[in-house]
């Protein structure tokens, strides 16, 4: 009896080599950091510049507090429902916030956008190195995701910060307050003088370009062990 060929379709894959299952647990690793690193480490750092009337009311009220002039705020994903709470305190009388309803947040809202489709991109990376071998499809994704988290930073800087910081947009018009009262005091609180993001923001920036260069590197290592071996061959 003669033997039949077996179609191409089920022929044995090669196996995964060492440098192979390096490749696949380094980028996972990678790309698993991105989320406890994006959730618990600081995502914006705020400055405010104290008016003179401030620094004299602090220096009243808070004499145990030498550092008057400026305030600091770091704010976390972690610390996302207090801040919440702050503005629903500040625009609504039922305890609710629609944060889309804040016009000048709107920016920052869709540069958070492109910075989940990052990590939404990272979840896919994940899915193809633990199933799959194509590191070209890894390379790409990663990329796509470099230049989400590139597209959210220019969003955030010149359509969220720049406007704050100089002066175009108060703070009675960011946070919604039309009182008097209330637009009196914030003249005499301060000036919101520095927005920028932090490592939160910056860590899933340089984890997708590491795992796209890493990639790369892989790639170019993996075609230069082709060619060696076509060469031995012939």
């Amino acid at each position: 009896m003669s033997k039949t060929k077996q179609p191409k379709s089920l022929k044995k894959k090669e196996k995964l080599t060492g440098f192979d299952i390096m490749y696949k647990v380094v980028t996972i690793i990678l790309a698993l950091a991105m989320f406890p690193l994006c959730y618990f480490t600081n995502m914006v750092y705020v400055q405010m510049d104290h008016t003179q009337i401030a620094d004299l009311w602090g220096s009243i009220t808070q004499n145990d507090n030498p550092e008057l002039g400026v305030t600091y705020e770091e704010i976390s994903l972690a610390k996302l429902p207090e801040y919440t709470k702050l503005l629903s305190s500040l625009g609504s009388t039922d305890g609710s916030v629609n944060i889309w309803s804040y016009e000048h947040f709107r920016p920052a809202i869709i540069a958070g956008g492109f910075l989940v489709l990052a990590l939404v991109l990272g979840l896919v990376v994940i899915g193809f190195a633990a199933f799959s071998r194509n590191i070209k499809a890894i390379m790409g994704i990663s990329a796509a995701g470099f230049a989400s988290t590139l597209i959210s930073l220019g969003i955030f800087n010149e359509a969220f910060a720049k406007p704050i910081i100089d002066g175009t947009v108060s703070l009675n018009e960011l946070l919604k307050i039309d009182n008097f009262l209330g637009s009196l005091a914030l003249q005499y609180i301060g000036k919101i003088t520095a927005i920028s993001p932090r490592e939160a923001f910056f860590s899933v920036m340089f984890i997708m370009l590491g795992i796209c260069l890493w990639s790369l590197c892989v790639l170019i290592v993996n075609a230069s062990d082709e060619a060696e071996k076509k060469k031995i061959k012939k």
